[in-house]
C-alpha cells in the first residue's frame, strides 16, 4: 500500500512537473541605466533628458536588429536599433527626451528583435526607472556668496583682534 502511494505521488509529481514550461536565460541584460539633464533647455515647464542605456548580449552568438525603446509615463516611443556581436556591451542613447514639468518622471525601457517571428521571453524584456530634474532658483548676484564669507572672515579676524589688545 506504502508502495504504490509513493509511486503514485512520484508519478503525479513527475507528470506536474514536466508541464512546468522551459525557462532559458535571457539573451540580453540591461546592465545600467543613466540619464543627464540639459540645463540650458530645460525649466520647469520642459525639461530634456539624455538617457543612456547600457546592454549586453549574453549568448555566444551575435543578433541583428534589436530594437531598444524609451516609454515614460507619456507613452513617448523613441527607439534605434543595433547589431550585437557575442558578449558584447553597448550603450543606447536617447537624445533630447522632452518631459512635461514636474521633478519625478517614470521611464520604462523595453527591448526585443526588429523582427516579430523572432520574439521569445529570452530575447524580450523591460526595465523601469526614475529620473528626477529640480531645478535650482538663484536670485543671487553670482559675487555675494565669495563676498559674504570675505566680510564675515574679516569680522572675526577684528573681534579676535579686540580681544587680544584687551
Amino acid at each position: 500500500m506504502k508502495k504504490n502511494l509513493l509511486i503514485y505521488i512520484l508519478t503525479i509529481g513527475l507528470i506536474l512537473i514536466t508541464q512546468l514550461p522551459m525557462i532559458s536565460a535571457a539573451d540580453f541584460e540591461i546592465i545600467n541605466t543613466d540619464y543627464t539633464v540639459d540645463e540650458a533647455r530645460s525649466n520647469e515647464n520642459n525639461q530634456y533628458y539624455t538617457i543612456f542605456v547600457t546592454m549586453r548580449n549574453t549568448k555566444n552568438t551575435p543578433f541583428e536588429n534589436l530594437t531598444v525603446k524609451i516609454l515614460d509615463e507619456y507613452d513617448i516611443p523613441t527607439q534605434t536599433t543595433y547589431s550585437f556581436q557575442p558578449q558584447e556591451t553597448k550603450i543606447f542613447t536617447f537624445e533630447d527626451m522632452p518631459f512635461a514639468g514636474g521633478t519625478i518622471h517614470q521611464v520604462t525601457v523595453t527591448y526585443e528583435p526588429e523582427n516579430t517571428s523572432r520574439r521569445t521571453s529570452s530575447n524580450t524584456g523591460l526595465t523601469t526607472f526614475n529620473i528626477t530634474y529640480n531645478p535650482e532658483k538663484t536670485t543671487d548676484t553670482p559675487l555675494i556668496h565669495p563676498l559674504f564669507t570675505l566680510f564675515t572672515l574679516l569680522f572675526i579676524t577684528v573681534i579676535l583682534k579686540k580681544k587680544k589688545q584687551k
